[in-house]
């Protein structure tokens, strides 16, 4: 029973002490302004329009509907680039931040209209 008791105790101590690595490397990353990444699924607006869902992949591809862009991660700051005949330079670009979190974004696009976007559940 002792050897059982002593067992289940050396257990949950390494369960601890990789729960606290785990929280250090997450505060580690957050101080040093590095969110988690932004592949995955997401919903995006502009201003106070509805939002729409969009696909960040990996390799800088968005995927939204029928439309396809591009995307950068630098440290926090995420930037979308649309491509769009009228656009000058053939893009729109938003630029935004990402939370600490990695949860959200929001930012401007050229035309200073609001952009936000939420991590999807």
């Amino acid at each position: 029973m002792r050897a059982a008791l002593a067992e289940r105790d050396e257990a949950v101590a390494a369960a601890e002490a990789l729960r606290g690595e785990l929280e250090r490397e997450r505060l580690a990353r957050r101080a040093a302004g590095r969110p988690a990444g932004v592949t995955g699924l997401w919903y995006h607006s502009v201003d106070d329009r509805p939002p729409h869902p969009l696909e960040f992949r990996a390799g800088g591809r968005i995927l939204a509907g029928e439309f396809e862009a591009k995307w950068t991660l630098e440290g926090r700051t995420l930037r979308m680039s649309w491509p769009n005949d009228d656009a000058p330079g053939g893009s729109w670009e938003d630029v935004c931040v990402v939370a600490d979190d990695g949860a959200s974004y929001s930012g401007r696009n050229r035309k200073g209209m609001h952009i936000r976007g939420t991590r999807r559940r």
